[in-house]
């Protein structure tokens, strides 16, 4: 059962303060994107099975998982 819990991505923390209590992710800038890594596991923040359907989970996987990430217009606080 833990292995199962832990894979399983419920929400991503990032911060510039630092939350010790809570999970610490990390965005790497790719060639082609953004890879999301646990700094607590080494694993990547990954769609399960690789789907793009609608409702697809997110899960921790061990391979990277390249994300196309970009500002939304008219704001400087959203990315999508």
């Amino acid at each position: 059962m833990e292995a199962q819990i832990r894979r399983s991505v419920i929400g991503i923390l990032c911060t510039y303060n630092g939350a010790p209590d809570e999970p610490q992710w990390m965005l790497d800038r790719e060639e082609d994107g953004w890879t999301i890594r646990s700094l607590e596991t080494g694993m990547y923040a990954g769609v399960e099975n690789w789907s793009t359907s609608d409702g697809s989970k997110v899960v921790s996987i061990e391979e990277k998982y390249v994300w196309h990430i970009w500002r939304e217009e008219g704001t400087d606080e959203h990315f999508r």
